[in-house]
């Protein structure tokens, strides 16, 4: 059950802004752009970037479930379906830990919005890049091992309910760089995220706008991936 820790965050000034819906950095005033150098220049102090994963055998895959081993069920139709080639799946959870979101706090506290608006928008990249470097970890384990990966996928997608967070964390050492769930059963701290890859031979792969299409939200996130965008796939 590996936990890693300090990874390298792709990160820049367009990002921050695209996560918050600023599509054309262009247009953004001097002064914000500054603001937004800044907390860039900043960044190491509030980002504490940590993942943890464990790989498990895929013992059973059914229409409704996956079991894997130590006997533990992953429910969902989605799940199901888009792992039944697997052989194993890495159940990963990554985190930027707390410092980020107890900043963000304070700067909205304190009557400065703006700050707190552009650091939500870097936290949310830097996970982003952070959830993108877990999967490049796991596609180079598989590659070694003569295996490939398919897309990662996440607890509330369409077919596969949010309620399996708290299996997800079971199955990783997600205590260990301390990612828990809140009583609203949300993931605590706020920038983390849980994602399941399948690895084996022929694993299937998503492009980003199928992605999109199969989450629930997908008809009311900023940041879905419309037909008509670049296909990259994921």
């Amino acid at each position: 059950m590996p936990v890693v820790r300090g990874i390298s965050l792709n990160l820049n000034e367009k990002d921050v802004f695209r996560r918050q819906e600023i599509r054309e950095s262009r247009i953004v005033r001097p002064s914000i752009k500054s603001i937004a150098r800044e907390l860039m220049k900043r960044k190491e102090e509030w980002l504490n970037p940590a993942l943890a994963y464990s790989i498990y055998p895929v013992l059973k895959a059914t229409d409704g479930y996956l079991e894997v081993g130590g006997g533990r069920r992953i429910g969902g139709p989605a799940v199901a379906s888009s792992l039944k080639r697997a052989r194993e799946i890495a159940v990963i959870v990554c985190t930027l830990g707390r410092q980020l979101e107890d900043q963000i706090e304070e700067y909205f506290k304190a009557g400065d919005s703006l700050r707190g608006f552009l650091l939500d928008g870097l936290g949310s990249a830097a996970i982003d890049s952070l959830s993108n470097a877990s999967c490049k970890l796991i596609e180079s384990e598989a590659a070694s091992h003569g295996y490939m990966t398919g897309s990662p996928l996440s607890p509330g997608m369409q077919g596969w309910e949010i309620q399996e967070l708290p299996t997800l964390l079971q199955l990783a050492p997600a205590a260990e760089i301390g990612v828990g769930i809140t009583s609203g059963g949300m993931m605590s701290p706020r920038k983390s995220i849980a994602m399941v890859i399948g690895i084996g031979r022929d694993m299937p792969r998503r492009n980003h706008i199928e992605f999109c299409e199969s989450c629930n939200l997908r008809d009311t996130c900023r940041h879905a991936r419309r037909p008509g965008a670049s296909p990259d796939s994921i």
